[in-house]
């Protein structure tokens, strides 16, 4: 039985993980273990605890981070902690194989401890680009330093072959697309609404706007600016979901939670779960923002997405993608245009670019040949 330590960290790639954990589970050639680390340690960001047990899966370790202060100097410290923890629990348990996702800091120091002591890398998403982020230095790195790599597109796996990695690198689809394929959604509003507690109106927006970590302001005049252009849309439900914990996350779930409180047309969530959260995207009229989700899960509900700003410049991009540039103008058009009939039709007849047939089931099937051929 080979053992994998599962490392994820935020509630984004713990949903994009989640079905592939809950299969490796359940099957007899694996032990997976869980190890959780940055926001994953806080109910501030949302409470896992009820799906983890629901779903058998054990938590090996947990790896907590200083969450109160979002500066340069925090997130230093938050990075060689996380390497010196994880050393300490690969000292001592030394398993067989590290699965990672993604880009995130965190991931990546996790990665250096493991790299360090020898112990093999599973690295899945790697070869996307995010110009527009560090994450994209962080997810490069990664790739460097891993053994096995499950990436989402084609052209992900020639961005690994010009870097020089050109061993083991699999093409198994995007798992975010993955997962829409196989989750039941809530499709009415009704219901969805009684199970959310949000009042969905006649027309919806899901917003989710990160810090872009390689600005100086880390996009916080990007985000003023989409809430100056939201108020304007009073007509309309506003569903929030909080940022994730990079540099000023604090400073950005302030403005947002301070911008709702007062509203009865908006609501903040800290965490939806998987099955809410597609379930949202299914319903709203556009995804707006600058998280990954809307590129690679929102165009398999045929949902335009307003993206902004430069987090996610240099990703493959379906037609339901619509950039916006910073400013309240460009935001604004954007959103009109998201909002058109015409565009709307255009939506419809978008096929995600991320999705492949069987991500999960390919990615396990790999692993066996990989450990018992």
């Amino acid at each position: 039985m080979i053992t994998i330590y599962a490392i994820t960290t935020s509630r984004g790639d713990f949903d994009l993980l989640s079905n592939l954990l809950i299969k490796l589970k359940k099957n007899k050639n694996f032990n997976l273990e869980l190890v959780l680390s940055g926001s994953l340690t806080s109910k501030k960001f949302g409470d896992l605890s009820s799906y983890i047990k629901e779903n058998k899966l054990r938590v090996k370790k947990k790896i907590f981070l200083n969450l109160k202060k979002d500066n340069h100097d925090v997130i230093n410290c938050n990075f060689a902690k996380s390497i010196n923890d994880f050393n300490n629990l690969l000292k001592k348990d030394k398993p067989d194989l590290v699965l990672l996702l993604g880009d995130r800091y965190e991931v990546f120091a996790l990665a250096i401890a493991a790299f360090i002591r020898n112990i093999k890398i599973a690295h899945i998403h790697g070869g996307e680009e995010t110009l527009g982020a560090q994450d994209n230095a962080f997810r490069n790195s990664i790739s460097q330093m891993a053994h096995i790599h499950f990436v989402s597109h084609p052209q992900a796996q020639k961005k690994l072959q010009k870097m020089g990695i050109k061993k083991n690198v699999y093409y198994v689809g995007g798992l975010g697309a993955y997962n829409v394929s196989k989750i039941k959604i809530i499709k009415s509003k009704k219901k969805l609404s009684q199970v959310i507690k949000f009042n969905f109106l006649k027309k919806n927006f899901l917003i989710t706007f990160n810090p872009v970590t390689l600005e100086k302001d880390a996009g916080f005049n990007c985000l003023n600016n989409l809430i100056f252009v939201l108020k304007k849309y009073n007509q309309f439900g506003l569903i929030f979901t909080i940022s994730n914990i990079d540099f000023n996350f604090n400073k950005f779930n302030s403005k947002i939670y301070n911008f709702c409180k007062n509203l009865t047309n908006a609501k903040v969530f800290k965490q939806l779960g998987k099955k809410n959260y597609f379930s949202t995207m299914s319903n709203v009229d556009l995804v707006i923002g600058n998280s990954s989700s809307g590129l690679l899960e929102a165009p398999s509900f045929n949902i335009p997405t307003i993206n902004i700003g430069s987090r996610q410049d240099g990703r493959i991009k379906a037609k339901t993608v619509i950039d916006a540039d910073c400013s309240k103008k460009g935001i604004e058009k954007a959103i009109q245009i998201g909002l058109t009939k015409k565009y709307n039709k255009i939506s419809k007849k978008t096929y995600n670019p991320y999705y492949k047939n069987n991500t999960v089931e390919n990615i396990i099937l790999i692993l066996k040949k990989t450990y018992f051929n």
